[in-house]
């Protein structure tokens, strides 16, 4: 039994290993946070937010060719310069509003897929009453 699952195991890993695999990295969107990810230094890079849609992606100039999809409201990130391997920061807003700071690492990677999944917002907690006893 150990055998046969330690086999399964293998042949699980087997294609991402022989052939090119996308990634998928999923972080949640927590409004005013920064999140760190990897991104490939020389193909494409995906960014969406589930449910929402990307509005604006502050500090890509010169760093970055960026490319929107106007309909699903994701964006496609390419480093401009293959041999930076320095770590930038760009800030990405959403259509609701939120505001997510994102540390972006470039790795010698397959082309990376990166959702950003907001937190449910909850509303403030109720206030407890106090009583006045009068006293």
């Amino acid at each position: 039994m150990v055998k046969d699952l330690a086999f399964l195991g293998f042949l699980a890993a087997v294609p991402c290993t022989t052939t090119p695999c996308m990634a998928l990295q999923i972080y949640p969107l927590v409004d005013q946070q920064r999140s760190v990810a990897t991104i490939s230094k020389d193909q494409q890079n995906r960014i969406a937010v589930q449910g929402d849609r990307i509005q604006q992606i502050f500090g890509t100039d010169g760093v970055f060719d960026v490319q929107s999809d106007e309909e699903g409201g994701q964006i496609f990130l390419k480093l401009l310069y293959i041999g930076s391997s320095k770590a930038v920061t760009v800030t990405i807003v959403t259509e609701s509003g939120l505001t997510q700071d994102l540390k972006l690492i470039a790795k010698d990677i397959e082309s990376q897929s990166i959702l950003l999944k907001p937190r449910l917002q909850q509303g403030p907690r109720p206030r407890r009453q106090s009583h006045d006893s009068g006293i």
